[in-house]
């Protein structure tokens, strides 16, 4: 009966495992890209790279129109 406990253990990795996987798999793509936005802009406000605000304003325009967004648009001046 020593077995039942390292079994136990192994099912419920493998189900954290699979939950794991399906949030990953299933997540809506517009709020992975608006994840990856927020901090693409976080780092170019660190460094106010004025080519990297015109690529992030071409993202934002993209990204508001794709998923009906709202994000605001950056002042590159």
């Amino acid at each position: 009966m020593t077995f039942k406990k390292p079994v136990r253990r192994g099912l419920v990795l493998a189900l954290v495992a699979i939950m794991a996987v399906g949030i990953v798999v299933f997540m809506p793509p517009c709020w992975v890209e608006h994840q990856a936005l927020l901090y693409d802009i976080e780092q170019y406000l660190l460094d106010m790279d004025p080519e990297t605000c015109e690529v992030l304003l071409e993202r934002i325009d993209s990204y508001n129109v794709q998923c009906n967004g709202t994000l605001g648009i950056l002042d590159c001046g």
